[in-house]
């Protein structure tokens, strides 16, 4: 049996280029599929935070499914957080081979069964609430717990390389990448909610932070309002 090469990754450059770089902190972020992280190249070195609530954190992910990743244990910072911290092996999810009946298209037709029985089976199979790795009330491989993934700030590389690990294969880059690149520092568990709450309670200490300055705008605007207007230097 012939073996696939082994694919080895020497990113030691890029660690080099970080040594004299302080390390910040960068913050957190609530994870939606959507979400890109803004520009950090003003920040190689620093940690960014992504917390990512427990409905995202499965194979049944938009972006996990489309294989959104771009590079091998280091990425491009455009690739999707959830399907990062999956391939880098800190993350985990849960995963059910799918239950093939014996009346299965497929089975039939390893058994050699006729094409009209297939087609039969194709259709009522097509008809069937029940899809690939989802039960009858949603995707069970949802855990219990939602997660932080840490994630450092690196330069961008001259090529991303692309590998199978841990069900998703990544796909390669090269030459042009016009940003940063991220690596997957840990993941760690949060209580299921925490990662949303976070982002909410971020969200009201920024607005009480600025309460102030919103009372007074409208005292400001309409204390300019009734200020006497400088008079005009005629010119004759």
């Amino acid at each position: 049996m012939v073996q696939a090469p082994k694919v080895v990754i020497n990113n030691e450059q890029v660690w080099k280029a970080i040594k004299a770089k302080k390390e910040t902190n960068l913050g957190f972020y609530l994870y939606q599929p959507s979400m890109l992280l803004p520009n950090l190249q003003e920040h190689l070195n620093g940690i960014v935070q992504v917390r990512i609530p427990a409905r995202y954190l499965s194979y049944q992910n938009p972006k996990v499914k489309k294989r959104a990743i771009w590079g091998t244990g280091i990425y491009t910072d455009d690739s999707d957080v959830v399907s990062m911290a999956i391939h880098s092996g800190k993350f985990i999810p849960e995963h059910h081979d799918p239950e093939l009946e014996s009346n299965d298209p497929f089975l039939m037709a390893v058994a050699g069964k006729s094409m009209e029985s297939i087609r039969a089976a194709t259709r009522k199979q097509a008809m069937s609430p029940k899809t690939y790795l989802l039960g009858r009330n949603g995707d069970d491989t949802i855990p219990e717990y939602d997660i932080k993934v840490t994630l450092r700030v690196l330069p961008k590389l001259q090529d991303y390389t692309s590998t199978i690990q841990h069900r998703i294969k990544s796909r390669q880059w090269g030459g042009n990448h016009d940003g940063v690149s991220f690596y997957v520092e840990k993941v760690e568990q949060l209580k299921k909610g925490e990662a949303r709450s976070c982002g909410r309670s971020s969200l009201k200490t920024n607005l009480f932070r600025h309460e102030r300055y919103r009372k007074q705008a409208p005292r400001l605007m309409n204390t300019e309002s009734n200020r006497p207007s400088k008079p005009i230097d005629h010119v004759v």
